[in-house]
């Protein structure tokens, strides 16, 4: 049996994510050390990335999402600020 999957579109408003913890010396979101890591600069927080998704999830499939629902992302590249 070969079915289709469906595929569903959705955008939302475009976003600049920040990275609040510059300030963390050492860590992987402090420009000197990703730098020296290979990334363009400091990381912003992965929970930051999950919120990018809060508004068209729930748009899509209503606050049943926060019990029921999943999420898994796989990104190419770092994010950095803004």
């Amino acid at each position: 049996m070969n079915q289709a999957a469906e595929s569903v579109e959705i955008s939302g408003e475009f976003r600049r994510p920040r990275n609040l913890a510059q300030e963390i010396k050492g860590s992987i979101h402090d420009d000197a050390t990703a730098s020296k890591l290979g990334f363009r600069g400091g990381t912003v927080a992965g929970s930051v990335h999950m919120d990018q998704f809060v508004p068209a999830l729930l748009e899509l499939y209503g606050p049943d999402w926060f019990r029921r629902g999943t999420l898994s992302l796989t990104f190419k590249h770092a994010t950095v600020d803004n």
